[in-house]
């Protein structure tokens, strides 16, 4: 009798410890693979391993993202907005057309990311390295990218207008007909950037900053007592030296 009572007991001891194992499973799972349009909004995704994902118009809005490995993800066309990816890995991750306004990419390591056409108005990416990564026709409007690395990057067409700028790095990063409005470069360093047809004029802390080697077009509007070369290929001659 008593031994039955034991066993009695052990059975229900595995009955009650049977859900809890199932729902902390169910809090870990599994984001590699491929999932189009998935709804993800405020899942919280720290660390999470995303390599070579792919997450087509996925839902990621609020996420917690922060610390996660997406090297040569896909993340074309999703809604990012507000989501944390401080700290994160997205080398060679693709966002093509995204949606990141307002999102935290502090820290977060980008070199030769795709952000084609992405929209991250408001977005916080200060100190985060996105060097050889592209913007083409992105919209960084009101970005906080203090300290920034944007070295070889494609910011073709780049809307900046409004950015926090200073301390930011873009040598050698092609920047043929950016718009930067009124933004912050102070102590920005644009040396060897290409400046074709680019407007600078409204931008304000240009004497902090360093343009040696960068060059433009007879469009180009460069900042206010700042002089732009003239780029050898739209100049028939010896390129004029930077003051």
């Amino acid at each position: 009798m008593l031994s039955n009572r034991w066993l009695l007991a052990f059975i229900a001891c595995l009955a009650v410890a049977m859900p809890a194992v199932a729902q902390r499973i169910e809090l870990q799972p599994s984001y590699s693979g491929s999932c189009t349009g998935c709804n993800l909004t405020g899942h919280q995704m720290a660390s999470v391993d995303f390599r070579n994902a792919n997450y087509p118009d996925a839902t990621l809005t609020d996420a917690v993202m922060q610390s996660v490995n997406a090297t040569n993800a896909q993340f074309v066309g999703v809604i990012a907005r507000r989501t944390d990816v401080s700290w994160a890995n997205l080398e060679r991750a693709n966002f093509t057309g995204a949606d990141l306004s307002e999102a935290k990419l502090i820290q977060t390591k980008a070199s030769g990311a795709v952000f084609a056409r992405a929209q991250l108005i408001n977005a916080r990416m200060s100190s985060g390295v996105f060097v050889g990564a592209s913007f083409e026709d992105a919209v960084l409007t009101n970005v906080r990218a203090t300290s920034a690395d944007f070295s070889s990057a494609n910011l073709i067409r780049t809307n900046m207008d409004g950015a926090r700028l200073s301390g930011a790095v873009f040598n050698g990063a092609n920047l043929t007909s950016a718009v930067f409005g009124t933004a912050d470069i102070s102590a920005a360093s644009f040396r060897d950037a290409r400046l074709d047809d680019a407007d600078l004029s409204q931008t304000f802390g240009a004497k902090q900053g360093d343009f040696a080697g960068a060059c433009g077009t007879l469009a180009t509007k460069p900042p206010i007592d700042v002089e732009i070369r003239l780029c050898a290929s739209n100049f028939a001659g010896t390129p004029a030296s930077t003051p």
